[in-house]
């Protein structure tokens, strides 16, 4: 089963019905930051919702291990941190270095990656990129 990222209508959507009212500027730059991944588009509007935050506060706390989607990122660290395989594909990836087969598509399987050959993996979203480069190196903390 493959879920599929929400598009930016999707997204338009979903502001409007968790009553996040974000100006078309801003749908887009959370967009930008998600690429529409469903979990984390959730805990994003969520978090505007419930504690009527602004989406700047959002983009602030958004790498902050204590932040809106730091219990998804502690638990894919702790995944990582228990297959050096794939700690050392995301940081291949995170150098631009090329990904072993095996890897790309493991990690793909859990959502961190996208692309349908080695040669396109790419972060699933800017969010998951800068998170892992702050944080994996220090895995072996969590």
């Amino acid at each position: 089963l493959t879920l599929h990222d929400f598009s930016a209508r999707d997204g338009d959507e979903l502001c409007r019905r968790y009553g996040v009212p974000l100006s078309a500027d801003q749908r887009e730059r959370l967009y930008g930051l998600l690429q529409g991944h469903p979990l984390l588009t959730r805990l994003a509007l969520h978090h505007l919702s419930s504690e009527q935050a602004s989406l700047e506060s959002l983009e602030e706390c958004a790498l902050s291990v204590d932040g809106p989607f730091g219990e998804h990122f502690r638990h894919l660290i702790r995944v990582l941190a228990r297959d050096p395989e794939l700690s050392s594909g995301v940081r291949r990836a995170l150098d631009g270095e090329p990904i072993e087969t095996e890897s790309f598509f493991r990690l793909r399987s859990v959502g961190v990656l996208r692309g349908d050959s080695t040669s396109q993996a790419a972060f699933r979203c800017p969010l998951y990129r800068s998170w892992l480069a702050r944080h994996l190196p220090h895995a072996d903390g969590w």
